[in-house]
């Protein structure tokens, strides 16, 4: 393979509470395949890629986000 060129673009809609939030990625990936690599191979990467992308998996598996919101100093208790 020579490169790789990805691009993500997000839906972002209001959820049922009105507040906005993103609903779809739409990604495209673009491969620049060396002119020696077989048609059958590319395809056979096709077929597996979503089982190896770590975050495709991880995003629709959906991941733990831990949110910790500290106040500046002198601004708290």
């Amino acid at each position: 393979m020579k490169g790789m060129r990805a691009e993500a673009e997000p839906i972002i809609e209001r959820n049922k509470e009105g507040y906005w939030r993103v609903s779809k990625i739409i990604v495209s990936l673009r491969a620049e395949l060396a002119e020696t690599v077989q048609a059958e191979k590319a395809r056979r990467c096709i077929e597996v890629f979503e089982n190896y992308c770590v975050v495709t998996g991880s995003v629709r598996g959906g991941i733990t986000v831990d949110v910790r919101v500290e106040a500046p100093s002198g601004t708290g208790p």
